[in-house]
């Protein structure tokens, strides 16, 4: 019986020091295998984004470094979802070898082309007339200014009398749900509060499906460029138009169709809101169904490539 011989390995971004410390025993130890880094985002200043902690500060800059420049030059090779990301960490790393490998639309069941959205509104208990925002996401740290944010344009929508915005979120303290809701109803904005509804069921997907519109806010930050955000790829994949700020890797993703809107500017995201809502959502939602489609086949073509095969273990 012949031995497996491991010839690549793909080392993910979050792992951060764990990865510094295996492609040092690597270097130090000669051993022959392929590694790549698959980045999903700008991890180190992700985590510490905002921090108010004077250790974590002090410490940021050498796990950004360790990250964006260590690590990549010691593997030599790298996974990135956005374009965006990959050429960042070229020119931060100086290597030259890379592969974008963008996020994809995975839902565990078949979702219908033609779904009858004002049905699954009735099984839900959402009122048929109202226009549905949804937002999904971790509701924690930064996403929480994120949703005060949001509630905020909404106030100042022409139209904020008919919408309804849904959270489908999870990781909120019980303070920061009490928090939103109250601020949303001091301004008068319309919102339920779902919670954590697993994805690999199937009303995490009516809720999406329910919905008019997809909306997914970032601050105006570096690492915010690097990334996709998954939960765009599950509005588009249902169908949904989608506002986005205007950052490098969701109009990577979006590719035209949506709206975006100036990161961190309220008045901005208002207008937007009011300006999707004059737009032919219908059209809309079945181009980002195609666009959803697209990426698919596409990361399925690449990943099936000798091109493929030949970047793992070469």
């Amino acid at each position: 019986m012949k031995k497996l011989k491991m010839k690549a390995i793909i080392l993910q971004d979050y792992m951060n020091e764990v990865n510094f410390f295996f492609l040092l025993f690597k270097k130090i130890f000669r051993l022959k295998i392929s590694t790549i880094i698959d980045y999903h985002d700008l991890i180190a200043r992700w985590a510490y984004y905002n921090s108010k902690n004077k250790l974590k500060r002090l410490l940021e800059p050498l796990h950004v470094a360790i990250n964006e420049v260590i690590n990549p030059r010691l593997a030599g090779k790298i996974i990135a979802v956005t374009n965006f990301l990959k050429d960042f960490i070229f020119h931060r790393s100086k290597i030259n070898r890379g592969l974008v490998i963008p996020e994809v639309f995975k839902s565990p069941y078949q979702i219908e082309v033609n779904y009858d959205k004002n049905e699954l509104r009735r099984k839900l208990g959402l009122n048929p007339h109202s226009v549905i925002l949804i937002w999904a996401g971790f509701l924690a740290g930064f996403a929480v200014d994120d949703i005060l944010f949001l509630i905020t344009a909404i106030s100042l929508s022409r139209n904020k009398n008919k919408i309804l915005l849904l959270l489908l979120a999870w990781g909120a303290s019980k303070d920061t749900i009490i928090t939103i809701n109250n601020f949303a109803k001091e301004v008068g904005v319309n919102i339920k509060y779902l919670g954590y509804i697993d994805n690999r069921k199937l009303l995490y997907w009516e809720y999406l499906m329910a919905s008019d519109i997809g909306v997914f806010i970032r601050p105006r930050t570096l690492f915010s460029h690097a990334l996709t955000g998954r939960k765009v790829q599950d509005y588009i994949g249902v169908g949904l138009p989608v506002i986005v700020p205007c950052l490098a890797g969701q109009l990577e993703i979006i590719k035209q169709n949506g709206l975006c809107y100036k990161p961190e500017d309220v008045l901005d995201l208002a207008k937007k809101i009011d300006e999707i809502l004059n737009l032919d959502l219908i059209s809309m939602g079945m181009k980002s169904r195609k666009i959803a489609n697209s990426i698919l086949n596409y990361v399925k073509n690449l990943i099936l490539s000798e091109d493929f095969k030949d970047f793992l273990i070469n």
